[in-house]
């Protein structure tokens, strides 16, 4: 842990006089362990990470609230750092916005019935030979036929290169639909 002395040695060091940087400055000092640099770790306070449900969707939004809060306060607080305050505030806002879409997607389809939609079984949307092959759907014609289906994992794979396709994946090609629809028509 980093002393107050240290602390400020660095931010003279650092030649900081705004209050909003020494406060971001000290937050990151004690909020990271990791080598990231000051500004990537800026850029991706923002981000958020793929595959988070709903329940850690709903915490990260209460945090993003409670974080827009603190910046009206810190606006009245401090008049004289309000363009800066006003910009971050912007930011969450921004990352706020984000959160409810991706929450409004887990409302109306929810995790459960992605699952559930990738469980139907493939065979019974293609007609595989006894080997267990068909036709690609992906490329052209061929004489051979290249996609294989693999009835453990309930996936298709493309020995031609096109890659392993799920249920949804094959029922959007077959029908020529987007993802919601292909979802709410498996589950």
């Amino acid at each position: 842990m980093y002393t107050n002395t240290i602390l400020e040695e660095g931010i003279t060091y650092l030649n900081i006089t705004d209050r909003c940087e020494l406060f971001f400055l000290i937050d990151y000092v004690f909020s990271t362990r990791s080598q990231i640099s000051l500004e990537e770790n800026y850029k991706n306070r923002f981000k958020l990470k793929q595959g988070l449900d709903k329940k850690e969707l709903t915490l990260i939004l209460k945090e993003t609230q409670i974080k827009i809060h603190d910046l009206l306060q810190e606006a009245r607080d401090y008049p004289d750092n309000k363009e800066f305050i006003e910009l971050n505030k912007e930011e969450w806002i921004n990352k706020k916005i984000k959160i409810k879409k991706i929450l409004a997607m887990h409302s109306e389809f929810g995790t459960l019935n992605i699952t559930k939609a990738k469980e139907y079984p493939i065979n019974q949307l293609l007609d595989f030979n006894t080997a267990g092959f068909v036709g690609c759907l992906w490329h052209g014609p061929e004489k051979t036929p290249s996609l294989h289906f693999d009835k453990k994992r309930n996936k298709a794979h493309c020995f031609a290169g096109c890659g392993d396709f799920d249920s949804i994946d094959i029922y959007q090609k077959l029908h020529n639909v987007d993802f919601n629809t292909a979802l709410k028509a498996l589950s």
